[in-house]
């Protein structure tokens, strides 16, 4: 059992646990009918959404040529962040994802399927590891918007 202090809530929403959330997806998908291809790309695409609102509203940016940095990991956030990359460039923003090299198990089934679409869509991807992780704080800084999609 972890020795950290689990938060329970936020400003009133529940918070749940990367395991919790697992349980959840499958109960969506097993009691529900939802895919979980589905529910990532719901997701994503909220994620978008939300994003593009909060530059318009309080960065005063327009989505056409916002600039997005969108750190991704191995598994369903990763996935998640880069449907939310494509969402991006559909709506005229210049996305670019920073992506975890992979681990010896490699990505996710649903991380691959959208590293391949993002690919389709020409945005670009950069794997991040231990050589070039120093590198990442310039690119970041060229961003109107950086984008948590590792945890």
């Amino acid at each position: 059992m972890s020795k950290i202090p689990q938060v329970k809530e936020y400003q009133g929403l529940p918070v749940v646990t990367a395991e919790k959330m697992r349980y959840l997806d499958k109960i969506a998908s097993m009691e529900y009918g939802l895919p979980e291809l589905a529910l990532m790309e719901n997701a994503g695409a909220a994620v978008a959404r939300e994003s593009l609102a909060f530059a318009k509203e309080v960065l005063l940016k327009e989505a056409a040529g916002l600039r997005a940095a969108i750190c991704c990991g191995r598994g369903n956030n990763g996935g998640d962040g880069l449907v939310a990359a494509r969402y991006f460039k559909a709506a005229g923003a210049k996305p670019e994802v920073f992506i975890l090299a992979p681990a010896e198990r490699g990505y996710g089934e649903l991380t691959v399927k959208n590293i391949e679409r993002a690919k389709a869509e020409g945005i670009k991807l950069t794997l991040v590891d231990k050589e070039n992780i120093e590198s990442l704080a310039g690119e970041f800084l060229k961003a109107d918007i950086l984008l948590d999609a590792l945890l």
